[in-house]
């Protein structure tokens, strides 16, 4: 497991796989290619205006791809908006995002569909592993910050 800084959560890493981690993101890779990545920070949001953000993020920072699919889905009992894009040659990329009171985090995956097919079912288990950090973490802090 890894742990996410400076907003803590857990991570699954397979065995054989490097992480990189630098403020704000954990990125994990295999055969020379970053398949991963995690970011948090401490912005609290809502779903959708985060959802927003990190949609037009991905459409500036990657041409050519278009959203070829959304769903919400359910990582450790929150809802996740889960976006796949899409481009003419067939890569994709994947993000799930969430922003709440705990702050705001995305999962993002990249690849040609021929990459990330062959690891599927690891990729599936470390998206799933993914854990908030415990409540009373975040009641600490907020006490912390009162008494200033």
């Amino acid at each position: 497991m890894v742990r996410g800084e400076p907003i803590p959560f857990l991570l699954f890493v397979p065995k054989g796989w490097m992480v990189k981690k630098e403020k704000g993101s954990v990125a994990l890779r295999i055969d020379d290619h970053t398949f991963i990545h995690c970011y948090s920070n401490d912005a609290t949001s809502n779903n959708k205006a985060y959802l927003r953000d990190e949609v037009n993020r991905v459409l500036s920072q990657y041409s050519g791809y278009e959203v070829a699919r959304q769903e919400i889905v359910t990582m450790d009992k929150k809802q996740w908006a889960r976006v796949q894009f899409v481009n003419q040659r067939g890569d994709q990329v994947l993000i799930l995002t969430h922003g709440g009171n705990r702050g705001s985090y995305t999962i993002e995956l990249n690849g040609s569909f021929k990459q990330l097919s062959s690891q599927n079912s690891v990729l599936n288990r470390v998206i799933t592993s993914f854990k908030f950090p415990a409540s009373t973490y975040f009641v600490a802090k907020v006490e912390a910050e009162e008494e200033l």
